[in-house]
């Protein structure tokens, strides 16, 4: 049994294992590398927070898509993080629920009480979704903190993870995309 499945419980999807053995010790989110705070520590921590209450439990607090598409716990071992904040992730699923399927990227709210969203159903179209934005004529990336924004319909300046969270959404929905330069 190889590490994935070992900490996870479930046999890795094609390709799952390596992504995961290749995320979970990368800076994501402005965690250091080798250290405890990386972003495979931090999801292998915040899955022991969970397993604590008991392993694979659902929260009922929890909310997630009506197609059961993402396990309703708080973290997953087999989520492999892309982004992580104190509040937000974008991980790949590789322990769907029953309505998912293994590689679709998910949103997480990391409020308590709050969402599980399955939005893109492949890294690659998350990839793209997020290389649009970036390349888009209307994105402007603020000097020196990095930091991009695109304006919204309402002429309203968001930033980049709210620029994906509003197309992650409008795509799996089938509503236009709420940025004029990304149509």
């Amino acid at each position: 049994m190889g590490v994935y499945e070992g900490l996870t419980g479930v046999a890795p999807e094609a390709g799952m294992g390596a992504l995961w053995s290749v995320l979970g010790g990368v800076d994501v989110g402005g965690l250091p590398i080798d250290s405890e705070a990386t972003a495979g520590a931090r999801c292998a921590s915040m899955a022991e927070q969970a397993e604590a209450l008991g392993v694979g439990e659902p929260f009922d607090e929890l909310d997630g898509s009506a197609e059961g598409d993402v396990r309703l716990v708080w973290w997953d071992r087999g989520w492999v993080p892309l982004f992580m904040s104190a509040d937000d992730a974008f991980a790949v699923d590789g322990h769907p629920g029953a309505g998912g399927r293994a590689g679709q990227v998910i949103y997480c709210d990391l409020d308590y009480g709050c969402g599980r969203e399955a939005l893109w159903p492949s890294l690659v179209d998350f990839l793209n979704d997020m290389l649009a934005v970036v390349s888009s004529d209307g994105f402007v990336v603020e000097g020196d903190s990095g930091i991009g924004w695109l304006a919204d319909d309402a002429g309203q300046d968001q930033w980049m993870l709210r620029i994906l969270l509003d197309v992650g959404f409008a795509r799996r929905d089938g509503r236009p995309v709420p940025y004029p330069a990304l149509r």
